[in-house]
């Protein structure tokens, strides 16, 4: 990840109201159970494999891809800052914009190239092709609402069981259930 979120999906104030908690004295332990909660379904290894709220990425390949499209992680896709490569000569050059054309929707997005284009020679090595994109639904309030109530509950069994406590397993069902519409499955 390049630049985190700005903000969690869910706010201190509405887990304290779900918690129904009305002090101050413990909004630094529930805003850790926010971003332990966060840190569980959002990104590429989390459990939706997505972006909640707007984040920045980078897709490195050791070569352009045979096929005329490369496909990005996470979605959803809101737009691709650069597609940067290494030459035949080991010099970093920027694709220009005009050889490509940016596609995304809410399951996949990818770069796909123009009908007179073709991606250029890379030189042989380790990440010579890095693709900068940002991901995730915007603000904290457009992420779905079925992902944000998951979070709250999730935040929810984890203040309730703390410590060495099991977890509720039927809370973690309802978790699943809530994200289920929205898990991103990859086919190897």
């Amino acid at each position: 990840m390049i630049a985190a979120p700005a903000t969690q999906p869910v706010t201190l104030e509405e887990a304290k109201l779900h918690l129904r908690v009305e002090h101050e004295v413990e909004d630094t332990l529930i805003s850790g159970l926010i971003a332990a909660a966060v840190a569980e379904i959002d990104g590429r290894h989390g459990y939706l494999r997505r972006a909640l709220v707007t984040q920045t990425w980078e897709l490195t390949l050791s070569r352009f891809p045979a096929a005329r499209r490369i496909v990005l992680p996470m979605p959803p896709l809101q737009s691709v800052e650069s597609v940067k490569y290494y030459d035949g000569a080991n010099n970093e050059q920027t694709f220009d914009a005009d050889n490509y054309e940016v596609v995304g929707t809410d399951e996949q997005g990818f770069v796909a190239l123009n009908i007179v284009s073709s991606w250029p020679a890379t030189y042989d090595r380790e990440k010579a092709v890095t693709v900068r994109f940002v991901a995730g639904y915007g603000a904290a309030a457009s992420v779905p609402a079925n992902i944000r109530q998951a979070i709250l509950l999730r935040v929810g069994d984890l203040y309730i069981n703390r410590g060495d406590m099991p977890s509720d397993p039927d809370a973690n069902l309802a978790v699943k259930r809530l994200l289920a519409p929205s898990r991103r499955v990859v086919l190897a």
